[in-house]
């Protein structure tokens, strides 16, 4: 794991409490973590009373903007880096 880089979608019910422990272990396996690269959204998936957070998901601007940042974060990190990753260097 040491090198790659790494960034955080997270869609729970624990919403965001869940990304500074991941983000400390990816450190540790020295994983490189992009900037601005955190998205989440607190969704209740599976709780019948909450049926519609994921539906709603999808229309919250918020969030799909801060997925659409982490994408274009990942093509941008990964174009600038030096590191060859195999057949797919082309593609990525």
């Amino acid at each position: 794991m040491h090198g790659k880089f790494v960034g955080f979608i997270n869609t729970s019910k624990e919403g965001d409490s869940v990304t500074p422990e991941l983000m400390k272990a990816c450190t540790m396996m020295g994983m490189k973590i992009i900037p601005f690269s955190v998205c989440y959204r607190v969704n209740w998936c599976y709780d019948k009373t909450h049926r519609r957070d994921m539906k709603n998901s999808l229309n919250d601007r918020y969030t799909i903007h801060l997925a659409e940042n982490l994408g274009k974060r990942i093509v941008e990190t990964a174009e600038e880096s030096n590191r060859v990753y195999g057949i797919y260097s082309k593609i990525v």
